[in-house]
């Protein structure tokens, strides 16, 4: 009994969908559509269109596929249901949807009979209004999916009671701001390892921890060497020969003798003021001091008190921290608006405050292979040391965009991939028009195409006006 009972129940359902069928000729086929229930609810419901020829014939064996979808609209992301039509009858197809929402839905039809190409037909329901609304008749370019663009007409009472207010497109002078994070790093320009050309013991250590603070010129440690220390013995020998010798030929090979001793000694890194010293005393020091080759931090120490050195062989690692370099992380697609040059501000992270302006120095013409980013370069003074290297840090990048067309931010609504605006023509009417934009500015954004200077726009209300036109655009169409 049920189930002739719910049978019974589909086919009144059915046969008030086809009474209430509104047929259009769309191409060269005539196309009804219903819902059932007539009065479409939140929830499940029915599609069914039914399709003939231009002869009236059934169309069988046809694909018909349909979206009816709500369009995003500010927070609120697009909604759609897809419903799976299948040919109950002939010419009669039927598939279930669903309706999360109260509200206006549109919905997009493509009809591909066997053997032909699609013809496509816009239309729209309204939760709890009857019968399906034909909103294009004919064929179509849009394919499934895809937003109509309308005009809605309004009232200058209806346009103050939803708050419209609208405003002309000018060209304006737009700096964009990048806000990106980066890390502290050392200058590696001026990063410097010590190591000697020659063998020896540690004599005494000065340097003798990670992170000391050294200048350049400062002794780090004193080596005693035995090839020094004989190197030094010649040199005194060979100058005490050319002094005591008169001038002739044989003070001349002296005085060679002198000279190549010297440069062995400048070779193995012995500064000229130790080496004018040694030839003052006549007096060879057993030890011979290594001196730092930059001012900067100890970030690495690879020897203690009496370690055995060999030729070669890195003591010290040295880095300055002032300046410093900021590593900056930028997306691939923004590369091509940073040139050298570009002025940045650096922060600490978490509302820290400012700490100093720079300018990038660089900009790296790979990406990092970890993040798949492009990286700048800023180098930033650091005397104070505030910025310690690895530290994360916030990065303001100030882009120059010049004068350009320019639209208010609050006039955009985004649909998808898709930037529509409301342009004010005249009459009440206010026309959809997608844009293409550029780079956002503060409270505006750059117009790469799509507006023209002196077009006047929607700044506020816009999301009102969307609704309109989703509900009265067959009402506006001229």
């Amino acid at each position: 009994m049920k189930r002739w009972i719910g049978l019974a129940f589909a086919l009144l359902l059915a046969g008030c969908a086809r009474e209430s069928m509104d047929m259009r000729q769309v191409d060269d086929l005539r196309i009804g559509v219903a819902t059932a229930p007539e009065a479409p609810k939140v929830g499940s419901n029915v599609l069914r269109m039914k399709i003939e020829d231009a002869s009236g014939k059934p169309v069988r064996g046809a694909r018909v596929d349909a979206v009816v979808f709500m369009a995003a609209m500010g927070a609120m992301p697009r909604m759609e249901s897809k419903p799976a039509l299948a040919e109950k009858s002939p010419g009669v197809y039927e598939g279930k949807f669903g309706l999360a929402m109260g509200g206006s839905w549109d919905i997009e039809v493509a009809i591909a009979p066997a053997g032909r190409a699609a013809t496509r037909a816009d239309l729209r329901l309204t939760v709890g209004v009857p019968g399906v609304t034909w909103v294009t008749e004919g064929a179509s370019n849009a394919a499934p999916g895809d937003s109509a663009v309308a005009t809605v007409v309004l009232s200058d009472a209806r346009r103050q009671e939803i708050g419209v207010t609208t405003a002309p497109v000018t060209k304006r002078k737009l700096d964009y701001t990048r806000r990106v994070s980066g890390r502290v790093a050392y200058d590696e320009s001026r990063r410097a390892e010590v190591t000697l050309k020659y063998g020896g013991y540690v004599r005494s250590l000065r340097a003798d921890f990670v992170g000391q603070s050294v200048r350049k010129g400062e002794v780090l440690l004193t080596i005693y060497s035995p090839d020094v220390y004989s190197a030094e013995r010649e040199f005194i020998e060979a100058v005490a020969v050319r002094d005591s010798l008169p001038r002739g030929a044989a003070a001349d090979r002296a005085a060679d003798l002198a000279a190549a001793a010297r440069q062995r000694l400048a070779l193995w890194d012995l500064s000229p003021a130790a080496i004018k010293q040694l030839e003052y005393s006549r007096k060879a020091s057993e030890t011979v001091p290594v001196l730092s080759p930059v001012t900067g931090v100890i970030t690495d120490k690879m020897i203690v008190q009496g370690s055995a050195v060999m030729p070669g062989q890195t003591l010290f690692k040295i880095a300055p921290i002032d300046p410093v370099w900021i590593m900056a992380d930028v997306y691939p697609y923004e590369m091509s608006s940073l040139k050298v040059g570009d002025p940045v501000r650096v922060s600490l992270p978490a509302g820290g405050r400012a700490l100093r302006g720079g300018r990038i120095s660089f900009i790296y013409p790979f990406l990092a292979s970890d993040t798949r980013t492009g990286q700048v370069r800023i180098d930033v003074p650091n005397g104070d040391r505030a910025l310690l290297p690895d530290q994360l840090v916030d990065v303001e990048i100030a882009v120059p965009l010049g004068t350009r067309l320019a639209v208010p931010a609050s006039a955009v609504l985004f649909n998808g991939d898709r930037k529509l605006v409301f342009v004010d023509t005249g009459g009440g009417r206010l026309e959809t028009r997608e844009v293409k934009l550029g780079a956002k500015a503060g409270d505006w954004y750059a117009v790469d195409a799509g507006l023209s200077e002196g077009d006047v726009v929607v700044t506020s209300g816009n999301f009102l006006v969307a609704a309109e036109s989703r509900l009265r655009a067959p009402e506006a169409a001229p």
